[in-house]
């Protein structure tokens, strides 16, 4: 069952940018700034008990670099919590969804947009999210 939102994902072209302007117009500042592998530089910005994830993508064929070409900046995805992934990943194939995993560790689950009326979901446990904060680039 899902719990909450964790985060949404904010799809730039530039992160230093994107950050310089989040710290200039919001003052948010971000309390993590990572890489997933060569796919993406990330950083999290925390907004009360939720996060804004900024993703840059760096491999050019890469997900996230198709969808920005495709799309723009933007709204990239919606992340809930949920208690257990596996569990959820199963009700939402039971419905009829299409579901993807994620990108190595943490471990989280994706729901294609066209399962979910054009908004990628993104699933992750508490632990996942605690694990993404803490990782080193």
């Amino acid at each position: 069952m899902v719990k909450r939102i964790s985060h949404f994902g904010h799809l730039v072209a530039n992160l230093a940018e994107t950050l310089e302007m989040y710290q200039n117009n919001f003052g948010l500042k971000p309390v993590s700034v990572t890489s997933i592998g060569n796919e993406t530089k990330n950083a999290m910005i925390p907004l009360g008990d939720l996060y804004i994830e900024l993703i840059q993508p760096i491999d050019p064929n890469g997900l996230a670099a198709k969808a920005l070409a495709a799309r723009g900046e933007g709204l990239y995805h919606i992340c809930f919590l949920v208690d257990n992934l596996e569990a959820e990943a199963e009700a939402f194939k039971a419905k009829g969804a299409r579901v993807m995993p994620g990108l190595g560790d943490p471990p989280t689950v994706f729901i294609h947009p066209k399962s979910t009326k054009g908004v990628l979901m993104e699933l992750w446990t508490e632990e996942s999210r605690r694990k993404f904060l803490n990782r080193k680039s």
